[in-house]
């Protein structure tokens, strides 16, 4: 008889406070929801950021799910992440900004 009070007293816990435990698990439940769409989210503009690196990233699209609006080129295009794909940051750049001689001289200022 010296387990009984122990099972007592774990009983009239639960029974007690049955409310509090339960909204704490709807509680847990919530935030780990929240924090594992702030990392998807994240993971996801990291990689359609990566995916088109020559572009500034604005917000994700409502349309659809991987959808993204970035200022390409000077114009607002809506971008999808592509699965999969691995590209170069690197290599994305320099198609995105021109590195020819043309486009980067410019003529120097009149002096006086």
């Amino acid at each position: 008889m010296i387990d009984s009070p122990k099972v007592n007293t774990a009983v009239k816990f639960v029974s007690d406070n049955w409310f509090s435990m339960l909204m704490l698990g709807v509680a847990s439940t919530a935030v780990i929801s929240v924090v594992n769409s702030v990392t998807g989210h994240r993971e996801e503009v990291q990689t359609i950021s990566i995916q088109n690196a020559g572009c500034i990233y604005l917000e994700s699209s409502k349309l659809g799910e991987g959808q993204h609006y970035m200022i390409c080129n000077g114009q607002i295009t809506l971008k999808r992440v592509a699965d999969g794909e691995q590209t170069d940051p690197e290599q994305a750049l320099e198609e995105a900004i021109p590195t020819d001689a043309a486009a980067t001289n410019t003529t120097a200022p009149p002096t006086k």
